[in-house]
């Protein structure tokens, strides 16, 4: 998440500006796929792992 956040720094918090960054927004859309299978995966493992939002993150990445 950290990364992620990172991709923003100096940037305008504005979802119009960022809708039309095309390669920020793919970046932003592929770490969030690969977080959502990663907790997918750990939950499968461990379903109790305590994760804040875990289903959230994951209907994300289904998204």
């Amino acid at each position: 998440m950290e990364e992620v956040e990172s991709y923003f720094v100096g940037y305008p918090m504005r979802y119009d500006v960022f809708e039309k960054d095309y390669l920020r927004r793919s970046a932003v859309e592929r770490k969030a796929e690969i977080m959502g299978e990663a907790i997918n995966r750990i939950l499968k493992i461990q379903r109790d792992f305590p994760l804040p939002n875990a289903k959230a993150v994951i209907d994300t990445r289904n998204r």
